[in-house]
């Protein structure tokens, strides 16, 4: 961060975060038939390794030219990169054998890149006025061994904003808003990956969800 004079100033940061997630889990799974007196047993091994890679580089630069204005313009990156394994095995007849069903290895990468400009405005000494506009473009592909175009997925969305503040005196004001944003699916809604509750119980990643935009009016 670096300040040049008493109206401008700039920052810069650049993060990087590497999470490893290892989980394996076996399932002993009985059953019992009272009618027929009779047990049903099977056992389930699953092993999920899932490392995941975020780089966010972000720069900022604000200018204030008088205590009624204020400038502000910033781009942010992030880039993520996710690999999924996981192999799940049936006890079958004393030998391990994998699952085809929900045995699965694939890879998500996404890069988002976005720029802005905003600005706060004081006409009057009752009066703010912020507003801001956003532009934002992502990509994200999901491949596997088999079929490396899974999901190719492009898109870009403007998000305006704007807040009008009017004080009425110390204690009160009044506010009218406007803002568009977008809500990403996580990567545990996305990942195919596999997590058993129960014999005939499972949960697992929707390849196909989109992201929400929502406008809000306040």
């Amino acid at each position: 961060q670096t300040k040049f004079n008493a109206k401008s100033e700039a920052s810069f940061s650049l993060d990087y975060l590497y999470y490893h997630n290892d989980n394996p889990s076996t399932y002993n799974n009985e059953v019992l038939y009272e009618e027929k007196r009779t047990r049903e047993s099977s056992i389930i091994d699953l092993k999920k390794d899932t490392p995941i890679q975020i780089v966010v580089a972000k720069a900022d630069y604000v200018y204030s030219p008088s205590h009624k204005l204020t400038v502000e313009l910033g781009a942010k990156g992030t880039t993520s990169r996710l690999d999924n394994n996981v192999l799940v095995q049936r006890l079958v007849e004393d030998v391990w054998t994998a699952d085809p069903d929900f045995t699965s290895q694939s890879a998500l990468n996404e890069q988002i890149g976005g720029v802005y400009v905003s600005t706060i405005w004081k006409p009057a000494k009752q009066w703010q006025v912020n507003s801001g506009l956003r532009y934002e473009y992502s990509h994200t592909t999901i491949s596997t061994p088999t079929d490396k175009n899974l999901i190719n997925r492009k898109y870009g969305y403007f998000f305006p904003s704007f807040f009008l503040t009017r004080d009425i005196d110390t204690e009160k004001n009044v506010q009218f808003s406007y803002s568009r944003r977008i809500t990403r699916p996580t990567y545990n809604d996305m990942a195919p990956y596999v997590f058993f509750w129960g014999p005939n119980t499972f949960s697992g990643g929707n390849t196909s969800l989109l992201p929400a935009i929502g406008d809000a009016l306040k």
